[in-house]
């Protein structure tokens, strides 16, 4: 464990409980943290012991079965994307923002949320479609989702 790790890491867990409001965040066995906010769910975490990056996240689909196909429609999707990539591991297709972890402000990890948020709802449900899998990102959507699209080029 690094110093610039740990402290990245508290980092993280402060913009999660401002952004959240919530008195304590947590994060599970595996190091993700569950981020509930624009009316549905993220995890974050931090990697890189030397140059912490703050890696949020949402997961688009689950049970998703690696193929050709899917790698290339992700690959086509990637060329579209400034900021943002889409990727698929362990089952799963992931939209994945990065953040220089010591450098981020709360208003760079709630724009990153809507950024992942956004993404994740123009090309979700294709992939699903097109693909299979479980949809993760839109069931955990609660009453009231609606993320603001940000202000700035490289959003789609």
């Amino acid at each position: 464990m690094s110093l610039p790790l740990d402290i990245a890491r508290s980092h993280l867990e402060t913009l999660i409980e401002r952004l959240t409001r919530s008195d304590k965040a947590v994060p599970d066995k595996e190091g993700d943290y569950l981020v509930v906010t624009e009316h549905a769910q993220f995890f974050a975490r931090v990697d890189g012991p030397e140059q912490p990056v703050i890696r949020l996240f949402s997961v688009m689909a689950r049970n998703i079965n690696k193929t050709p196909e899917l790698l290339e429609a992700l690959n086509s999707i990637n060329s579209h994307l400034t900021f943002l990539r889409t990727m698929w591991i362990e089952q799963q297709v992931l939209m994945e923002a990065d953040l220089l972890a010591m450098s981020s402000d709360i208003g760079d990890f709630a724009d990153a949320c809507r950024r992942v948020a956004l993404t994740s709802d123009h090309f979700g449900p294709d992939l699903i479609k097109s693909f299979g899998g479980e949809p993760m990102f839109e069931t955990s959507k609660e009453p009231g989702y609606s993320p603001e699209p940000p202000n700035y080029f490289g959003y789609l």
